[in-house]
């Protein structure tokens, strides 16, 4: 048991934790493999949006301004704010971090403009949930693991303002993929 007590369980410096109404990270099941990307609640959104746009065209009001014009401008806004939506669940995919586990062959590969490697399983130490007041408070989530060298290794895969959002993927990773988990915020405050 010494060993978790070596494990540094600080917070890292990296980007500022977001904070929206859509959780901007899913953990999904495709083709056997898990994904760590973009949460798929945006294009839910999306087409909510569109049928919300479809709805205010079907309905029958009348506006004492112009109605036709009035009506598209109102749908317009709703499918505007859903391609919005859309566009942001695309850049993230394409530059942000996107994490495939493949249970198979026991890797994990993490893919960024900045980083790219494949670590083992079994080289995975733990995850940890850590809380952080700068620049902007809130929780991470760490994964640790231990490289070729036996060194210890960490890198945050989410940063948010909601414990709740981080807490919830972190569940995900230990339900699917049985990692141990940690939660180091409760100390930190």
């Amino acid at each position: 048991m010494s060993e978790v007590h070596e494990i540094p369980h600080e917070p890292l410096a990296g980007p500022k934790p977001t904070n929206g109404l859509l959780p901007p990270i899913g953990f999904h099941h495709r083709d056997g493999n898990y994904y760590h990307e973009s949460s798929y609640s945006h294009l839910w959104f999306f087409g909510v949006m569109v049928c919300i746009a479809v709805g205010v065209l079907m309905a029958p009001i009348e506006f004492k301004a112009d109605s036709d014009i009035l009506k598209y401008v109102i749908a317009g806004f709703f499918v505007w704010g859903g391609i919005c939506t859309l566009i942001a669940y695309f850049i993230r995919n394409r530059f942000g971090q996107v994490i495939v586990i493949n249970p198979f062959r026991k890797t994990l590969e993490l893919r960024s403009p900045r980083t790219n490697f494949k670590i083992d399983l079994g080289q995975i130490v733990e995850l940890q949930m850590c809380y952080d007041e700068s620049p902007r408070a809130g929780y991470q989530l760490n994964l640790a693991w231990r490289d070729q060298q036996d060194e210890i290794q960490r890198h945050c895969l989410y940063m948010d303002t909601s414990k709740r959002l981080v807490s919830r993927l972190a569940k995900k990773y230990v339900e699917k993929l049985s990692f141990d988990f940690t939660d180091y915020s409760k100390a930190a405050k």
